[in-house]
C-alpha cells in the first residue's frame, strides 16, 4: 500500500516537474517535492538500496517542498534503514529545514550540508 495514495492535482498548477539525476553514490532531485510530485518518487531509491553501499540524497536543485517532501525522506530513511544502508540528505532546502524544525525532525533525519 502506497504511503502517498491520495494525491489530487494542485489548485493552481505552480509545480515543478521533480528530476531524477543518478549520481555515483546516491541521487541528485530537482524540481518540487510536494503533494502532487512525490508519489511518483516512492520507488525511485529501490534500485539504489539493493546495491547495499551508501546512499546521499542531494536536494539542491528542490526549487519547493511541502510535507509531503518530508515525508518521503522519512519514507527513504525506513527503507534504508530496513536494507541496512547509510542513507544522508544533502543540501535540504530552506523551506524543509523549517518543516524539520517545526515538526522535531532535524534530530531524527540524517542531514548534512555540502562544503
Amino acid at each position: 500500500m502506497s504511503l502517498f495514495k491520495n494525491r489530487c492535482k494542485p489548485a493552481i498548477d505552480d509545480h515543478v516537474p521533480v528530476v531524477i539525476e543518478k549520481q555515483a553514490n546516491g541521487i541528485r532531485l530537482s524540481g518540487s517535492l510536494d503533494f502532487y510530485t512525490v508519489p511518483e518518487l516512492e520507488n525511485a531509491l529501490d534500485e539504489s538500496l539493493r546495491n547495499n553501499q551508501p546512499i546521499t540524497i542531494d536536494l539542491s536543485g528542490v526549487s519547493r517542498s511541502d510535507s509531503a517532501g518530508i515525508a518521503l525522506m522519512i519514507e527513504w530513511l525506513k527503507r534504508a534503514t530496513q536494507a541496512n544502508v547509510e542513507l544522508t540528505l544533502l543540501n535540504l532546502p530552506t523551506q524543509m529545514q523549517n518543516i524539520t524544525r517545526v515538526s522535531n525532525l532535524a534530530g531524527i533525519l540524517p542531514l548534512q550540508r555540502s562544503g
